[in-house]
Order: C-alpha cells, then structure tokens, then sequence
C-alpha cells in the first residue's frame, strides 16, 4: 500500500503561503490532525506523487494531485509552492506540473481543511479571504468526502466523478468510473472503460433505490440543480465545518478517527466506510441484479477458454511473493505495451488460447502486460509487491468443484472413502503451504469453493487472491484490512486483524466438518434460535451426541464411524477460540491418520450461541452478528464475554 513518510517534519500550522515551499521531508497537517498533506513513494516505485492521507499509518491516500504526472523519486529538489502570480504548482528543476494557473501578480495562500480538502484561496491585504480560486474537492480521485461533488458542471461542461486506481499500489486512473448520468441526473452510474456497468436506481429521500441498505444510516445525500450545475452532494447530520469526530468512526480499533467515505476500489467494489456494494458481478452472466446490472453478458470468449470460464475471473489463481522467470524474445514470454489495467491483461490473455499467466510489471511502469505461454518459474520474492494470475491446471475445473457434493443432491456418491480422500488430500495442501514450499504461505480464503476436483477426486486448493507469503521465520501478521467469507473467517483475524497458520486451521476446521456432516456453517440448525453449524456440533459433542452429525448412509462400519467422529472431534479442535488451543496442520495430519492417538477434549468454539451460559462450563465468547440473524425479543439471549459483536466481515 501506497504510504505517507509519517517521520517527516511538518510544517508548523495547516497554510502554504506564497514563497513557501513545501517539500519531500515536510507536510501540512490540519488543524485537528485529521488530514496530512505531502509526497509520498509507494512500494517498489519510482515516482512521487503529492496526496492527501488520513493521519494514520496505513490508510492509502485520499486525494492524488498528479495522478497522471508522477515526478521521478530521485528528484530531490521536488516541492510545491504558490508563485507570485498566485499559481499553485508542484516544481522539479525547470520541470513542473501546474494544479492552478494565476494571471497577474496576487496575494494567495492555501490551506488544508479539516474536512479533507486543500482549498488556494486569493487573500485580501488585510488577511482576509477575498475568494476561493480552487479546490481538491472539484477534483477528486477515487475516494468521495462528506461535501464533495459527484455531477456535472455546466458552465464547463465538465463533470466530478470517482476514477478507480489502476491497481491497488497505483494511483493512476484504471478501469472503473462512477458518476451521474447524464441522460438521468437522478441516479448514478458505473463505466468498466467506457461501457455503462450498473446503475444506482433513482435517489430519494436521501438515498438510491439499489443501495439504501448498503448505505451507513445517518448518511443522507441530497440533489442540487441549477442552470450552472447539477449534482450529489452527501452530509452526515451533526457534522461540524469544524468537528469532523462527530459521526467519524474508530479505524480499526486503533483510535484514529476517519470520516464516513466512499470508495471505488481498481476492482470495481463500492465501500461505504467497511460496508462493500459488488457492481462487477453484472459481468456474471447469472447474476441476481437484474435491476441495477446494465451489462449483463460476459465478454465473448474463445471456445478453448469455454471450460475454464465460470462467473467473472475464469479460471485464475493469484499468485503473490513471487516473481516469474523472463526471458524476452523467448517462444513462452512477451510484453504488449501501453498503460494497461489489470482487466485488460486479463482480458488480452482470455483471448490469447496460449496464454497461461499474465502480470503487470513492477509499480508505475507503462510497459503494459507480461504474459507467458506456459507456466513460468515462480521465483520467490519476499519484496516483490507484483500479482501475477495464472490459469488452474485444466484437469481441475470449477464446475467440479467440492461445493457441488456439499449439501446437494450429489452428496449420494461422495461416500465416505472419497470424502476421507479430499480430505488428505486438503490436509498435504495446507502441509505445503505451511511448511515444505520455499515460502510459507497463509491462503486466508479456505473454503467448499475454492477446492476444486479432478476425475478422480483429488483437491487442489485454488484461488489465492487474499493469500499473504511469509518468510519461514514469521509465525503472524496484522493487517488493517481484513479480507476473507463469512462463516470461515477466524474471529482473531476478523476482529483485530490479526492472521497466522492458526487462520487457515481454523477455516479448515469449518471445511472439515462441512465435509463430514454434508451441511452448510451458515445454515441455521434450530427452529427456535439462531445456531450455526459450529454450534449444533459443539452441543451435539459436549452432550455426547456426536453420531447425529454424521451424514446418513456415509459409514458402512463401526471402523468408518469411529474415523467420522475422529474427524469431527478434529474440527471442534480447529474452531476454538484461541489460537494457540488449535492444532498445526501438522498436529491434524498426525491426528487423522494415527487412530491410536489420543485426542485432547476441544474447548469451546468461536462464533457460538448458547442457550444458556449456565448449560456450558464456559460463557460464549464471541457472536458473529452477520453471519447469524438477528434475534426477536423472545428467542434466548445472546452472551459474551466481552460484549463484542463482528459486523463487518469482508466477503470476496
């Protein structure tokens, strides 16, 4: 991610004054110290780029100056200043780029508001503000403020719209656009390049028909038009020009307070604050939006892709930490010039039958796509901050995938020697992923869906999108961004942030009994109360009923059963609470295969309701509130032992 250098200097108040240079090594702050204004280089890049940020250590800028005209990060004499003709400008040498030209000799000064615009403003000799000449917020990039435009300008015939980032450590304009629609200013609408995607529905009553229940209550919009101009604009009752805290919320637990914001992701996801809108599934042929989707097809593909397309993303693992072997001229590597996006190599190599992976080089290159014509060597890279997408071995596909023998109709020829084979079969995965490959991998996305089958029912774990490689000595890490599906999430990961292997084993744990039980976690198992599969196996086992678990018809023998117990006592030994309670993958592998070994009693799940906290020795200690419905007044209470509730689980 795309960080300020928080080490800097500051300037001493929230103004730039003109003959003031503000430079790399230096930032404005606002006055309530919301807001920072200054350069920053992303990872793996060489340029520099002047942004607003959020005044915490890992939130990606807001607002980009020159998202289009990146300076060189060796240019050390880089700073941005107000000439004397009041023009607002980032200089280099003899080169610079130009936010605001001044005509004649003026007295000008800006400063960065507490509500995250950085407003230049012709001052008057007694120091006070004569007019505002220009503003950030007529310019935004991908993130929408409490008082930003969305619309269109007719005086200018331009429009304010949100430009999603090319990738997510690039800032240059990329593959989506959201604004107003200009055949129907009521609403707003989605571009994928330059073809319509999704629209809004029509506001009213401070909301849009498609989105009233994605967006935060207390979050009103509302409509402006005249004959100069017509568009959004969002406010949060009882937020002051001056007291931007009311109705911000706490960033991750961590104390730093960000203002309620939209933001249009490089993947095409709406945020509102931690709430995620997926428009891009209109490019899923068998989407449900009906209403919203304007493009409902997918693009035509070659009949060799027809086996690998399913959805949107056909058939691409995602590979990170690693980098892929090159050699130009070469019969299996090339490059295709131009500032491309991430959905277009994609799109380039779906319509290429030879092509295998694609990747876009290193941060703020305009070489375009790399694209090889058979699997590359994946070399590890712990600094690489490149994703490359490769295709699935074509001997696994999707539409065999384990999901289709869950809880269906295919569930009568999964018997119990071919469950306990997918099984081993998960089990050697995460083994390698954990501990034999050269890099240790956390995948952080296990679930039903992402294993696939071949003719013979051997899994290979797919899709590793949210994967995260580590070096072999690293046993965790944090992140302020918690990605993963709900139901397999691990509450030490979804609560604070927190991933480790113990991430992946208890998602297995979830996976396990699925396998086993021929159920779903997040059905509900009782007529009366919310109750998960998690739960209904926990008071199932801890009342010595575990045998009710087990599918019907699964075992033909006593030695079958006693192995489908073994492994439901395995999964309640994945899915405790602690972390440091759940086995290792190679604790499991140890466990499953040797019978004679003796299993500790499991403690208590995660993610569990009770009926009652004296029917149990131990209190319930978390609630997942998505993932279980709400509760009438009259159905059992709901405890915890530290009246925390998770609302706000990623699904992807």
């Amino acid at each position: 991610m795309a960080e300020f250098s928080h080490a800097q200097t500051t300037l001493t108040n929230n103004v730039l004054t003109q003959g003031q240079h503000l430079s790399i090594g230096s930032q404005l702050i606002s006055s309530t110290a919301t807001f920072v204004l200054g350069f920053y280089n992303p990872p793996s890049s060489n340029s520099t780029y002047l942004g607003i940020s959020y005044n915490t250590n890992d939130q990606k800028p807001i607002w980009i100056a020159n998202r289009n005209s990146p300076f060189p990060n060796n240019s050390a004499s880089i700073s941005l200043t107000i000439d004397v003709n009041g023009s607002l400008k980032i200089q280099s040498g003899n080169y610079f780029f130009s936010l605001f030209n001044g005509g004649q000799p003026t007295t000008s000064s800006a400063i960065l508001q507490d509500d995250g615009n950085f407003v230049l403003r012709e001052m008057n000799r007694d120091g006070s503000v004569k007019q505002i000449v220009w503003q950030s917020f007529d310019h935004p990039t991908d993130t929408l403020l409490p008082r930003m435009k969305i619309g269109i300008n007719h005086k200018t015939n331009s429009t304010w719209s949100l430009t999603s980032w090319r990738s997510d450590e690039s800032p240059k304009p990329g593959a989506f656009r959201l604004g107003m629609n200009p055949n129907n200013t009521y609403e707003l609408v989605m571009f994928i390049q330059d073809d319509l995607l999704w629209r809004s529905g029509n506001w009213k009553d401070g909301s849009f028909e498609f989105l009233a229940s994605y967006i935060s209550k207390g979050i009103n919009f509302n409509r402006v038009s005249n004959e100069n101009e017509t568009y959004f604009i969002y406010y949060i009752p009882g937020l002051h020009r001056y007291s931007v805290y009311e109705n911000s919320y706490d960033y991750e637990g961590s104390r730093e307070f960000i203002l309620p914001q939209w933001t249009l992701e490089n993947d095409g996801v709406l945020i509102f604050n931690n709430q995620q809108y997926f428009p891009l599934v209109c490019l899923n042929s068998r989407n449900e939006m009906d209403s919203s989707c304007v493009r409902r097809k997918q693009e035509q593909l070659p009949e060799c892709r027809n086996e690998l397309s399913y959805g949107y993303g056909p058939g691409f693992s995602v590979i990170n930490g690693y980098k892929g072997e090159r050699i130009n001229g070469s019969n299996y590597y090339y490059e295709q010039s131009g500032n491309l996006t991430t959905l277009e190599c994609h799109s380039i190599c779906m319509n290429d039958c030879d092509c295998i992976a694609f990747a876009i080089p290193a941060y703020g290159s305009d070489s375009g796509c790399e694209f090889w014509k058979s699997v590359p060597k994946f070399i590890p890279d712990y600094d690489s901050s490149q994703t490359i997408w490769s295709l699935m071995n074509t001997n696994y596909k999707s539409r065999n995938g384990l999901e289709l023998y869950i809880d269906s109709e295919k569930k009568l020829i999964f018997d119990w020697e071919k469950r306990l084979h997918v099984v081993q079969g998960i089990v050697q995965g995460l083994l390698y992923l954990h501990y034999y490959s050269r890099v240790r991998i956390i995948h952080r996305d296990l679930k039903v869906s992402n294993i696939l089958l071949d003719d013979e029912m051997n899994a290979k774990i797919s899709d590793f999108g949210m994967a995260r490689v580590f070096k072999p000595s690293d046993n965790e890490a944090n992140t302020s961004r918690v990605v993963g599906t709900y139901g397999y999430i691990s509450p030490e990961y979804a609560m604070e942030g927190i991933f480790s292997i113990k991430s992946d084993v208890y998602s297995f744990g979830i996976l396990l009994l699925e396998i086993i039980t021929s159920q779903k976690n997040y059905h509900n198992y009782d007529t009366e109360r919310p109750l998960n599969l998690i739960g209904y196996a926990w008071e199932l086992w801890v009342n010595g009923r575990g045998e009710e678990l087990i599918d019907l018809g699964l075992c033909n023998s006593d030695d079958q059963k006693a192995k489908a117990l073994r492994c439901i006592h395995v999964s309640l030994l994945c899915v405790q609470q602690i972390p440091g309670n759940r086995p290792t993958m190679l604790d499991i592998y140890f466990m499953i295969n040797n019978d004679s070994a003796q299993l500790p009693s499991p403690k208590q799940p995660a993610f569990f309701i009770a009926q009652n906290p004296s029917s149990f020795e131990r209190e319930m200690e978390e609630v997942d509130s998505e993932l279980i419905r709400p509760i009438e007044p009259t159905t059992p209470e709901i405890y915890s032992l530290n009246s925390m509730t998770l609302s706000t689980m990623v699904a992807r």
